[in-house]
């Protein structure tokens, strides 16, 4: 809302609406240094790495941040934001501003190098929600 000094204070100036950062990027800042991305014990390997059956690609999406479609939102233009979408699959390039300096997502050439290793799967699997709604 505007300044209490504004002619027209408590006005609402913008509702559900995705700014961008100063250098064009969304502004859905990702935080790769967070409890969601760290624990003190080991992933188990078809997080990263495809499995023989190829039965993990919606774990690797998100793991990669390339976007699963499992949550969405919608701003007040009507534009759809993936959530889980934090880079782009094609250039490997960040989407979203890093909330850390020095920070970014992972390379595309390591990507690369995990996808040339399949695994056994472990029997993880994305957890599933009810449809999910942006409060």
């Amino acid at each position: 809302t505007e300044s209490p000094d504004s002619p027209n204070p408590g006005r609402l100036l913008y509702d559900a609406k995705v700014r961008r950062t100063h250098d064009g990027k969304l502004g859905m800042g990702f935080g790769p240094v967070v409890p969601h991305t760290t624990s003190r014990t080991s992933q188990p390997c078809d997080r990263c790495h495809l499995r023989e059956d190829g039965s993990n690609q919606a774990i690797l999406r998100e793991t990669f941040g390339w976007g699963s479609g499992r949550f969405i939102i919608t701003d007040g233009d009507g534009v759809e934001y993936d959530l889980t979408q934090v880079a782009d699959e094609a250039t490997g390039e960040a989407l979203v501003g890093m909330s850390h300096a020095g920070t970014d997502v992972l390379p595309k050439e390591v990507i690369e190098r995990m996808l040339a290793i399949t695994v056994p799967s472990s029997g993880l699997e994305l957890q599933q929600h009810p449809a999910w709604e942006a409060p």
